[in-house]
């Protein structure tokens, strides 16, 4: 077999199809939920061999310079990390590994590690080892009394019209050249959406207190953003055209490394 033969690979591609078409919508459908299902898994499967070889005898460990860590089982890598150019903190996790209370700790800072903007400082963690660490670094968790605030609902209800529409728009698109109902597809899928926009919104929240600021955004997995207010280096507020009619605005807050 000549892989790059390109004549080869079409006609196996139609063979496949013609075999294909062939089949009943049932099958097809089945087909489909098949493959998306072995993209799950092969994507799983990449995601783990990918974690044991970047964090295999992974050690954090903290001395008078600051934090020195330590990982990689084909490539071993060693980071010296200061306390003092630690600009903020993000904690974040991922839809599994929040259901059972893991959470992954990263330093946002002037160097980069692997092309990324933070240093991972603990992979899998739990919520009392996260502590330890932020205490470490000079900075504190969010508590009971922080003055929590959510987003405008404004931006919240233009986001669920604007989801709404552009389901509309699509289901008379749909209406028109798609046989079997298939345009009760985006407008069930635009219910859904808005449902879950309205939900989210609860969790994108923004608070500030005499030393930090904190952000936290997402439903499934959680992100919170921690910076301290002295080493914020730059503010930019964007507006869109509807978002100036609305009276509402997107506030970044700019670090030396990250935002």
């Amino acid at each position: 077999i000549d892989v790059w033969n390109v004549d080869l690979w079409r006609g196996w591609l139609e063979e496949q199809g013609t075999a294909v078409a062939g089949l009943g919508p049932s099958a097809q459908a089945a087909g489909a939920l098949a493959g998306l299902a072995g993209l799950v898994v092969i994507g799983f499967a990449t995601g783990v061999v990918r974690t044991v070889l970047r964090d295999w005898g992974f050690t954090l460990t903290r001395s008078a310079r600051g934090f020195r860590r330590q990982r990689g089982l084909l490539t071993r890598t060693d980071v010296m990390m200061p306390v003092h150019r630690v600009q903020g903190l993000v904690i974040g996790t991922g839809v599994v590994r929040n259901r059972f209370g893991w959470r992954s700790l990263r330093f946002v800072s002037l160097a980069q590690d692997a092309e990324s903007e933070s240093h991972v400082v603990a992979p899998f963690a739990k919520d009392a080892e996260i502590a330890s660490i932020v205490a470490a670094a000079r900075f504190h968790l969010p508590g009971a009394d922080t003055p929590w605030q959510r987003a405008s609902g404004r931006y919240r209800t233009d986001r669920m019209i604007g989801m709404g529409l552009a389901c509309l728009i699509l289901a008379s698109a749909l209406a028109l050249w798609a046989p079997f109902g298939l345009f009760l597809i985006p407008i069930g899928l635009g219910v859904v959406g808005a449902a879950i926009n309205l939900y989210v919104w609860e969790f994108r929240r923004i608070a500030i207190d005499a030393a930090q600021v904190f952000a936290t955004t997402g439903w499934l997995s959680p992100t919170t953003r921690i910076v301290t207010r002295l080493k914020l280096h730059s503010v930019e507020i964007v507006q869109g055209p509807l978002a100036r009619m609305r009276g509402y605005a997107t506030l970044h807050c700019g670090l030396a490394g990250g935002t």
